[in-house]
């Protein structure tokens, strides 16, 4: 990174309260514990923490200043050489990353979606790596904070960029893409998620939806019913992945192995090109493993790189992980939950061999506002029948539990995971499958955790 202070306030529109315009900046901070010296800090507000209450200690440490929303008292007293006086600092984060981003000619490919956004991330990225230096979002950091923190981090040995949009409130996709603007949009599918604030599915559609007419070409899912919804938002070309032999990029032939991992044959304009073998559980990662052909595609991989990408990707941890403990086979998909993805992971559960029983611990999906007791029990009402055992953790989860009363031979509600992790102990045995899957903030990890130090 190489911005001028004066370059900074020109694009915050910012006021320099005291420091010389023309220093260079070259790394961004919004986290005191992590700041090294010589950093801008910017003091973010939120719900739990204010930075400028921080501001003596980052300038102790060495920072060469801050920006600010908030009058700083006595600026004498600060060792800071810098402090810039804006109205928002969360919309300076996003500014500056914005003015660096755009002194880069690449392209930047930007995911979204209410299923899969992180594993079509690592998969595309894996796939773009076969003939490209490609630089993309950490884990799934993908709102406004995240996103202009990576974003900075971009440098003059990248070729490609790939990132993860999200969203929490309408308005957040059309700001974070105005932040990155990118080239390329891809839209895995639109669900039921992040309901709370969007409302409804078409609420969903209409805020995934604000990337695409940011970019030059899309790539979107055509299995997907939001689809021709979407697509009358793109201004330009518009590439389609899915099962349906009319989509540009499909699949055939579909099999699972023994273990859950999915083969297919990989087709680009009806042709028949490769088998391809994906390292990840689940038939459900074949959508992702098209729309990430579709990059490739679109950056003019052959169909060759294409399908190494697709089978050298490395899955994330808490991603339908395969975890093996004391002859249990578990399925660790703890990372996060809606309506759609736990429907995906309990047919997995539900398909998969196994010599012994089919065990689910499923945790609250959070942020389903007005529609969460109907979503959980609509969930719980459908579940595989072949379940046998249906531990749920925390008070909406419950719904699914009633749901699931007659459907599912034992049915157990906890309020904690390590209550959940107390009944996997007592009622599994020795060859038993288990998935283990709820929303972030319900942190299921720790039923492994707790598992583990108990053996």
């Amino acid at each position: 990174m190489h911005l001028t202070i004066a370059e900074i306030l020109q694009v915050t529109q910012g006021k320099l309260i005291q420091g010389n315009p023309n220093t260079v900046i070259t790394h961004v901070s919004t986290d005191s514990r992590t700041l090294k010296k010589d950093d801008l800090f910017i003091a973010l507000v939120g719900e739990k923490f204010d930075g400028h209450n921080f501001l003596d200690g980052v300038c102790q440490q060495g920072a060469i200043g801050a920006v600010v929303s908030k009058p700083v008292t006595d600026v004498s007293q600060l060792t800071s050489p810098i402090i810039i006086q804006v109205s928002d600092t969360l919309v300076a984060l996003g500014d500056i990353a914005n003015c660096h981003r755009r002194k880069f000619d690449l392209p930047i490919v930007a995911i979204t979606g209410s299923n899969g956004k992180t594993t079509t991330k690592d998969i595309t990225s894996s796939v773009l790596a076969q003939r490209f230096s490609v630089f993309k979002s950490e884990k799934s950091y993908n709102n406004q904070i995240g996103i202009p923190t990576r974003l900075m981090q971009l440098g003059e040995g990248d070729e490609v960029a790939v990132l993860e949009i999200g969203t929490s409130w309408p308005g957040e996709i059309e700001r974070l893409s105005q932040i990155t603007a990118p080239t390329l949009g891809v839209i895995t599918n639109i669900g039921p998620a992040h309901l709370e604030l969007l409302g409804s599915i078409e609420g969903v559609a209409e805020e995934k939806g604000a990337l695409l007419t940011h970019v030059e070409h899309a790539i979107l899912n055509a299995d997907d019913p939001m689809t021709s919804t979407l697509a009358a938002r793109v201004c330009g070309q518009i590439t389609t992945f899915g099962w349906q032999d009319e989509a540009d990029v499909s699949a055939a032939d579909v099999e699972v192995d023994n273990i859950g991992k999915p083969t297919f044959t990989l087709k680009i304009g009806g042709d028949e090109i490769d088998r391809v073998h994906l390292p990840c559980l689940g038939k459900h990662n074949i959508h992702n493993a098209l729309a990430a052909a579709g990059v490739g595609l679109w950056v003019g991989l052959t169909p060759t790189e294409i399908c190494t990408g697709l089978e050298r990707f490395q899955p994330a941890d808490m991603r339908m992980q395969p975890i093996v403990h004391n002859d249990l086979r578990i399925i660790n998909d703890a990372y996060n939950s809606n309506p759609e993805s736990l429907k995906s992971a309990l047919i997995f559960l539900s398909d998969i061999e196994t010599t012994g029983k089919r065990i689910a611990i499923l945790g609250d999906m959070l942020e389903l506002g007005e529609h969460s007791h109907a979503l959980h029990l609509k969930t719980g009402q459908a579940i595989p029948t072949n379940i046998n055992l249906l531990i749920t953790v925390g008070p909406h989860s419950s719904a699914i539990a009633d749901g699931a009363e007659g459907i599912v031979e034992s049915v157990i509600s906890c309020d904690t995971p390590k209550q959940a992790a107390q009944q996997l102990t007592k009622y599994a045995q020795p060859g038993d499958a288990v998935l283990i899957k709820g929303s972030r903030g319900i942190k299921l990890e720790q039923v492994l955790e707790e598992l583990m130090a108990d053996t």
